[in-house]
């Protein structure tokens, strides 16, 4: 699972959307902080397209896995780069309703008010 789930955060530090929907079922369920859910892995993509673009850039340290049969849940401290170049790091919590060996429930419980904060 370790192997697994690096895989998947290296293809969000590296922005590319359509590696990190390869991760997820056709109809899974994504919510990331307090936003809406948005289902179906094209409106999945399309929104985290949108929030790549942001952002500068971003980096995800994996701290603890836990998996217990049909979740994963991933401890993690994530770090923005913002457009002005400042570095925010915030800890982050993922909780991943899995089908097989892809994600169909995403959810993000993060702060993400000081990433955008001025």
């Amino acid at each position: 699972m370790d192997q697994w789930v690096g895989q998947l955060f290296r293809s969000i530090d590296s922005k590319d959307s359509d590696a990190f929907v390869s991760y997820l079922t056709e109809d899974a369920k994504f919510k990331f902080g307090n936003g809406d859910v948005v289902e179906g892995r094209q409106k999945i993509r399309d929104a985290v397209a949108n929030f790549f673009g942001t952002i500068e850039g971003l980096h995800h340290d994996v701290i603890n896995i836990w998996e217990v049969p049909g979740t994963v849940l991933t401890e993690l401290q994530v770090t923005y780069t913002r457009k002005d170049g400042r570095k925010v790091a915030v800890p982050c919590m993922n909780l991943f309703g899995m089908e097989g060996a892809k994600i169909r429930d995403y959810k993000i419980f993060i702060d993400m008010a000081p990433v955008y904060a001025p």
